[in-house]
């Protein structure tokens, strides 16, 4: 047989029988090699192994059964809580949902080479099914959902690549230039983000960079009775003027601005000791003994505050005490006490009570700050301080003087003023003249003048452009001699000798929009508007407060509008002055105030629009609607009272009441059983959630029946009710729900009470 026959026959066994030839033709190979680490570009912890190394829930799928097909990392950083997840590769996001017990927020991607990649615990997402990614881009941020909603452990990223939905779990031996994935490993990402989250918090002024420390800081007790900004002045802070980044940060996450702001001058003088750049607070790169860089003062406030609203707080380490308690699963020897314990407690309700807070208080969050996370109804603070009117001098009222008189006025100086205004009018001149405008002497030069009574009055403004109302009005005569001579000051003269009065001057516009005290999320265009003031042409705006100075955003327009645009958080006040096609100039109008929020900000929302509440009292609960409905005995409700059914809800259900309007609620009741069938006592905690934002979780386990009366603080106007089994076995749900409308007036009786919030 040749060999070129042998070859062909070779290759058609090869095809028929690969496998009693032992010659497997290879499949397309798929690697991850070539993906990103799914977070920003930096060094991180490998809390949790690969299968090498890891937690039986790592390495089991208790939803399939199947060991070793749901092998995970859990990516950990000090910093990690909130950070962006970015995606490894380009793919498709093929899941989005939520594991009450599991996994909490969870996201799987199906990438263009065939595998897959599930993350969970996520603090918020941000992607829905289908949507398309791109390597680099951000699709959620890093939290600790599902079971870890009780804090059970600390915000991680649990990271898994599978080879689909519910394939075979893919050891990871390179990925980003990393090649080992056990517990405690160092691992880095180079990836780099693409785009920014709808959540960013928008970039401010530019912060001033580090700067060299003076010799000596000032006292905390010095700088007592301040506010955050003046508070960082007078410490000599290289974070002087970054007080409203303070507060933008204290929105977005919930802690009172000044609490950061005390962890300051606490773990490093304010910024005096700085370990690394833009460092305050001594936060250290993991596992490198070294100091964490920021990139801005930005960052790092944003950084801290993250940290003890998304972790601290939440824990329960609401005063100033607790935290240096070590809470579970954090801090090896100490929270936030590099100074020693008990110095740092001193140190950091010392700045805290120079800024207006309590050593005492067991409230860090911001409603601390500003009494709730709403803007409050501001007081309308006073503009700067206006100069005095003038007083005259000379000519004296009433003189009379020759015509070869070489006239000159003159007033003595007006309080806060910088410059000075002249008008003069009467005799044989048409109209009013203005001889001396704006200037900083206090004498005005007119030279001969023709025959006649002239009249003539002065006003001042300050540096800031504010203007005083005019002095009084000095009248003076010349009297006509045989031999006139040639005057100075050569005007037309009018035969009538009679004086003539000054044109009337313009009134005080009124002013229309914003309403007074208005609330108004950043994203608005401001546009200023006022009513039209009789005799007036022109108009003038003023605007200050917030965190801007004094400003004139329109000066002298004949329209009625002007338009400011988008705006920094603050309250701001403003006023329109009017003119008249002489000069003349009104009075100020009434200040009016605005206040601008910022709407990212989870806990800080715009007040609602007032609402009358149906006339109701007694339990509405027998007319809400379900969500979801038809579950269980009988279909849900029996037309009992309150009493329903929601037995095939299992465990983890949740379910929504719908109210028939808007209802001012003032108790909530609810039970897990049916009052005459006590075997079936299975829920052990509830939360509570009201339409309006308030929400808390309440624990059901009695000796007797699983139930729980709420009372709120005050009644909340709500239009649904939604209640989710936080922890509970078996198969059993609710039975009873009561939402009364006013005190409670009739039904049975619970052993266990709570309070919202």
């Amino acid at each position: 047989m040749s060999t070129r026959k042998l070859v062909l026959l070779i290759m058609l066994l090869t095809l028929a029988v690969p496998n009693r030839l032992g010659i497997v033709l290879a499949a397309p190979r798929r690697t991850v090699s070539d993906w990103k680490m799914p977070l920003p570009a930096g060094d991180y912890e490998v809390a949790q192994g690969d299968q090498d190394s890891c937690y039986d829930t790592h390495c089991k799928d208790y939803v399939y059964g199947n060991q070793n097909t749901y092998c995970a990392i859990d990516l950990w950083v000090s910093h990690i809580a909130g950070m962006p997840v970015l995606a490894p590769a380009d793919g498709t996001v093929i899941d989005v949902g939520y594991q009450a017990v599991g996994g909490g927020n969870y996201v799987y991607i199906l990438h263009d080479d065939g595998f897959v990649s599930h993350y969970e615990h996520l603090q918020k997402v941000y992607v829905e099914r289908n949507a398309r990614l791109k390597q680099g881009q951000p699709f959620a941020r890093v939290g600790a959902t599902g079971s870890s909603d009780r804090r059970a452990w600390q915000e991680h990223l649990h990271f898994t690549v599978k080879t689909g939905r519910n394939g075979a779990c893919v050891k990871l031996s390179s990925l980003d230039g990393n090649t080992d994935f056990k517990t405690n490993v160092t691992v880095k990402s180079s990836n780099v983000q693409v785009g920014a989250l709808p959540d960013d918090l928008p970039v401010p002024i530019p912060p001033a960079p580090p700067v060299t420390p003076p010799s000596a800081l000032s006292n905390v007790s010095e700088c007592s009775n301040a506010n955050i900004d003046s508070f960082l002045s007078c410490m000599k802070s290289p974070l002087d003027g970054l007080g409203q980044t303070f507060i933008q940060a204290g929105q977005l996450y919930n802690v009172d601005p000044r609490f950061i702001v005390a962890i300051s001058n606490a773990e490093s003088s304010l910024g005096k000791n700085l370990c690394a750049p833009y460092n305050a607070w001594g936060e250290m790169k993991p596992g490198t003994g070294t100091c964490q860089d920021f990139n801005s003062w930005q960052d790092s406030i944003d950084f801290v505050t993250a940290h003890i609203g998304n972790y601290y707080l939440p824990k329960g380490q609401n005063n100033i005490a607790s935290f240096v308690i070590r809470p579970a699963g954090t801090c090896t020897s100490h929270c936030w006490c590099a100074s020693g314990c008990d110095n740092w407690i001193q140190n950091v309700g010392d700045a805290y009570v120079a800024m207006g807070g309590n050593r005492n208080a067991t409230d860090l969050t911001f409603a601390a700050y500003n009494g709730g996370g709403i803007p409050p109804v501001p007081t309308t603070p006073a503009p700067p301080s206006s100069p005095a009117k003038p007083s005259l001098s000379n000519p004296i009222n009433g003189a009379s003087m020759t015509q070869s008189t070489n006239v000159t006025l003159s007033w003595n100086t007006s309080a806060n003023a910088t410059q000075y205004k002249v008008e003069l009018w009467g005799g044989r001149y048409n109209g009013t003249m203005v001889p001396c405008d704006w200037q900083s002497g206090t004498s005005c030069h007119i030279g001969t003048m023709w025959p006649g009574t002239m009249s003539w009055h002065v006003k001042a403004r300050n540096s800031s452009g504010q203007e005083s109302d005019w002095s009084d009005t000095w009248t003076f005569t010349i009297l006509g001699p045989t031999d006139t001579p040639t005057p100075t000051l050569t005007i037309t003269p009018t035969p009538s000798v009679t004086p003539t009065p000054p044109p009337s001057a313009p009134a005080a516009p009124s002013l229309n929009n914003p309403p007074n005290v208005a609330s108004l999320p950043r994203s608005t265009d401001v546009t200023l508007s006022w009513n039209a003031a009789s005799n007036a042409t022109q108009y003038k705006v003023e605007l200050w407060g917030g965190p801007y100075s004094l400003m004139t955003p329109c000066d002298w327009q004949s329209g009625t509008s002007c338009h400011i645009g988008t705006m920094w958080p603050g309250t701001m006040s403003w006023h329109v002055k009017a003119r008249n096609g002489s000069g003349q100039e009104s009075n100020w109008s009434d200040t009016w105030s605005f206040t601008i929020y910022q709407e990212a900000t989870p806990t800080f929302t715009p007040l609602p629009a007032a609402t009358t509440p149906p006339p109701f009292a007694g339990n509405i609960a027998p007319q809400a609607g379900r969500s979801p409905d038809g579950i269980g005995s009988g279909n849900a409700f029996d037309g009992d009272l309150s009493t329903f059914w929601t037995d095939g809800l299992g465990h983890a259900f949740t379910l929504t009441l719908s109210l028939p309007g808007s209802f001012d609620v003032s108790r909530i009741l609810v039970w897990d059983r049916p009052q005459n069938s006590p075997d079936n006592n299975q829920i052990n905690a509830l939360i509570i959630r009201l339409s309006n934002g308030m929400e808390k979780r309440f624990g059901m386990d009695s000796q007797g029946a699983r139930c729980i009366d709420v009372t709120l603080s005050s009644p909340q106007t709500i239009t649904s009710v939604t209640l989710q089994a936080d922890d509970a076995s078996g198969n059993n749900g609710l039975s009873e729900v009561e939402i009364w409308i006013g005190p409670k007036t009739s039904g049975p009786t619970c052993s266990n009470s709570g309070t919202m919030p």
